[in-house]
């Protein structure tokens, strides 16, 4: 692909290019739709980091539901019941949290050692699913090795990072 870049990215871009059609970049990102998160649903919040400050303190995002302090979680997989002591939205310490909002929680009734990244904080009332094998299509783009039953990976999905293993090599 061979372009001329004649404006900025945020303005309307005139410029030459072949194989490509529809809008400059930023304004196709103002164009999506927006993220419609619910403060209703179940709470939601996986662990992105955990370290120990005066208690067990997670960092993550509130994907659903709403947080607030005092309130009774329960850490899955491990089912840990904690409660929350403080609520910090934005490094400003608040009494509740809605949907969207990066947050870190201290939290009582678990140890930052029993925590991994990609833990979810739910409600007791409507725990989050768990599981510990799941079939999964995946396409190789390029690797240089051998990819067979027995081949470890390293797996990201959101904020969990996982050491996996293929069981069985399926060829269409």
């Amino acid at each position: 692909m061979i372009f001329v870049l004649v404006a900025r990215f945020s303005e309307n871009v005139t410029f030459v290019c072949f194989n490509t059609r529809g809008l400059p970049f930023i304004p196709h990102l103002d164009s999506l739709p927006t993220f419609n998160r619910s403060s209703n649903g179940p709470v939601r919040l996986p662990i992105v980091d955990k370290y120990k400050d005066m208690g067990t303190v997670v960092l993550g995002k509130l994907e659903s539901g709403s947080i607030s302090r005092a309130q009774q979680l329960v850490m899955m997989p491990n089912r840990h019941v904690v409660e929350v002591l403080s609520l910090l939205s934005d490094d400003v310490e608040t009494e509740d949290a809605v949907p969207g909002e990066n947050l870190k929680l201290r939290l009582k009734g678990i140890e930052e050692e029993e925590i991994l990244p990609g833990f979810i904080l739910c409600t007791p009332e409507n725990l989050c699913h768990t599981g510990r094998t799941f079939d999964a299509q995946i396409v190789i783009i390029e690797h240089k090795s051998i990819i067979c039953p027995g081949y470890n990976a390293v797996l990201h999905i959101h904020s969990c990072i996982e050491e996996v293993q293929i069981t069985v090599r399926a060829h269409l």
